[in-house]
């Protein structure tokens, strides 16, 4: 008798594992939901054959390719900004998913959405996305289509230290040890971090 292969908790795609659910056919069913919200039943020879997502989404997908959108630069920015937020093997998930930072559902589920917000509010190819409050999710309220500069400008919030109380940003960990966050940016460029990071200054921050 074959192996029986416990797929319970694997991701796959778009699609979550959550427990057996009957047959399928001669195989195992199993219980996924999608990433967009809906449950469905998948045989397991199918999980295991590349099956990765509903057939709602398979057609969103195949109007993608078909209309060529998903060669697009804006395809690639969604898809970037979903896996750092989605995916914990994405290099930067640690900075976004991994403190809590989301893509709203109307655009985890659907680029059309994404792409019309996008369009509406004048993007460009020169342009990329930006958060407007660092510490915000992606969602049309928190966020913009900005220059190079104004993101720049807007990066002075997105340094990520390490402290007794956790990875925060210079401003969080300014405020919450009583230091300037020039004192900060400092140490942080000497490789400072923790108890050391956040030692008392000769000069505390002026209240």
């Amino acid at each position: 008798m074959p192996t029986f292969i416990d797929m319970t908790g694997q991701r796959i795609g778009r699609l979550t594992v959550i427990r057996r659910n009957g047959r399928k056919g001669h195989n195992t069913g199993w219980l996924c939901r999608c990433d967009c919200g809906k449950e469905i039943t998948v045989a397991g020879q199918y999980l295991r054959n590349g099956q990765t997502m509903c057939a709602d989404c398979k057609n969103k997908n195949e109007r993608f390719w078909k209309h060529g959108m998903s060669k697009t630069r804006l395809f690639n920015i969604w898809g970037h900004m979903k896996n750092r937020c989605n995916q914990p093997n994405c290099d930067n998930y640690e900075n976004y998913g991994g403190r809590g930072i989301t893509v709203c559902d109307e655009w985890n589920n659907d680029f059309n959405a994404f792409a019309e917000w996008a369009y509406a509010n004048g993007y460009d190819e020169s342009l990329t996305i930006d958060r407007i409050d660092v510490n915000g999710n992606y969602e049309p309220s928190n966020c913009r289509w900005a220059t190079k500069k104004q993101q720049a400008n807007n990066m002075r919030k997105t340094h990520y230290v390490e402290t007794p109380d956790g990875v925060m940003t210079i401003s969080e960990a300014a405020d919450r040890y009583n230091l300037t966050y020039a004192c900060l940016l400092y140490r942080y460029n000497k490789g400072e971090k923790g108890e050391k990071l956040v030692r008392e200054s000769a000069r505390p921050k002026a209240r």
